[in-house]
């Protein structure tokens, strides 16, 4: 799942000390839509009925976050326009383990954030700067590793929606990407 940098012409220090870009796995790579063979995106739901799909962020060490930006690059809704077809932003700490492919890794386990939102309303713009979906927040420190994401259990089955993804191979760091599935987490490298 993407996540871009914003590089702004000028920064005002006296006003505020921003950080705008959590890490820079994803300077280099190309934005793409991987087509799932059952149906819909890998970095979106497919026919595979996956319930969330999250990016984790690393934490050297710890700052404050207080909003993330979403770059969906797909959606079909075939659902009636009234329909409540939604998705939750989520954000997770990655405060449990797991053995992946015989590996103990943290995993996402409590929910810091989310926020529901209509499928209706989520732009799918193939313009980075229009298509971006801005989901803030009250801040809060971060201290350890978390993941920030989508879930589907409130979305249609008709319906379809996909983040951009990287290109496979571009990010510098892999397996950094979630899914969950059949009572668990994993990797998409995994799978």
């Amino acid at each position: 799942m993407p996540i871009y940098t914003y590089r702004p012409e000028r920064v005002y220090t006296y006003l505020k000390a921003i950080t705008d870009t959590l890490t820079a796995h994803f300077d280099s790579a190309t934005a793409t839509l991987y087509v799932s063979p059952t149906g819909g995106f890998a970095s979106g739901n497919s026919g595979y009925h996956e319930l969330a799909k999250v990016q984790e962020f690393d934490v050297d060490s710890s700052y404050t976050i207080e909003g993330v930006l979403l770059w969906f690059g797909y959606k079909m809704q075939l659902s009636a326009p009234t329909d409540s077809s939604a998705i939750d932003f989520v954000l997770y700490n990655m405060d449990s383990t797991a053995s992946i492919n015989g590996i103990g890794r943290f995993v996402p386990r409590t929910l810091l954030q989310s926020k529901e939102v209509l499928i209706a309303d989520v732009d799918t713009s193939q313009d980075f700067t229009s298509g971006i979906n801005v989901w803030n927040f009250p801040s809060f420190i971060v201290y350890h590793n978390y993941a920030i994401g989508m879930r589907f259990e409130k979305l249609h089955m008709k319906d379809t929606i996909a983040l951009f993804s990287s290109t496979n191979g571009d990010p510098p760091v892999q397996s950094l990407s979630w899914e969950y599935w059949q009572g668990g987490w994993n990797t998409l490298l995994n799978n």
